[in-house]
């Protein structure tokens, strides 16, 4: 499906653990990326994405703009991937159903 928006983020974390708790942690920085898929279906970050884990999801990007149906999207396709070091390219499906 063409003109969906993907977007990219850092999960948030299930608890906020303390440093002296998990001092092998190393805090992230806050990371966001998006972009909107051509009639293909493709599409390319203009960020690039260091390595880790993340929250990837979709919503279409045209239609009637109703924020609760782009959140309904966004729960139902929301993703975990894993981008390693030196990583170009990733495959992601996405199952947005009809409205």
């Amino acid at each position: 499906m063409g003109q969906v928006k993907v977007t990219v983020t850092v999960p948030q974390p299930e608890g906020v653990p303390t440093v002296e708790a998990q001092p092998q942690k190393v805090a992230r920085m806050p990371f966001s990326a998006s972009a909107i898929s051509d009639n293909d279906g493709h599409f390319v970050l203009l960020k690039r994405v260091p390595p880790g884990s993340y929250k990837v999801h979709a919503s279409r990007a045209s239609g009637d703009n109703n924020p609760f149906m782009t959140l309904l999207d966004m729960k139902e396709t929301e993703q975990r991937v894993e981008i390693s070091l030196g990583q170009d390219r990733l495959q992601v499906n996405f199952n947005l159903g009809k409205r």
